[in-house]
């Protein structure tokens, strides 16, 4: 019940890789879920999971991944998954696989022992914005995103 939404967009792709969006309402919460859903033979071939707070949209992943990765620590917000494979009978085999959860949810003193205020989302200025908009062509980068920060102006 605690899954709001469910993002496997990056399975299509040949990324193993899901993003989870939950309301994460105790501590350990995030690392508990993740044991729990590794522990399912449903997410087999499942490397990594990304959790983030409930979102608008969980399908736009340039969104997504920019507001999980305002909210990460690598260092203290991975979970390490390993379980022992079985065969097509249940039996136990030599092969094991592994799955890393990041925890990209706000955190907060109550949940995560967090003592400091934890900072909103990044946004750009206008000025930087306008920048980037003029010279993304020269960077090499791929085709034009709209900057996030947009999406979020609005919502302070």
């Amino acid at each position: 019940k605690e899954i709001k939404d469910l993002n496997i967009s990056l399975l299509n792709k040949d990324i193993p890789c899901i993003i989870v969006s939950v309301k994460k309402d105790r501590r350990d919460h995030i690392r508990d879920l993740h044991r729990k859903i590794c522990s399912f033979a449903e997410t087999d071939g499942i490397k990594m999971i990304l959790y983030v707070d409930p979102v608008k949209d969980i399908h736009n992943l340039s969104s997504v991944i920019w507001k999980f990765l305002n909210y990460l620590d690598p260092y203290r917000d991975h979970i390490a998954f390993k379980k022992q494979m079985t065969d097509n009978s249940g039996a136990d085999t030599a092969k094991f696989q592994a799955c890393i959860g990041f925890d990209g949810t706000k955190k907060t003193k109550e949940y995560d022992g967090v003592d400091e205020e934890w900072p909103g989302v990044v946004i750009s200025n206008n000025d930087t914005i306008n920048r980037i908009d003029k010279k993304w062509d020269e960077l090499g980068i791929g085709p034009f995103i709209s900057s996030p920060s947009l999406k979020y102006k609005d919502q302070l």
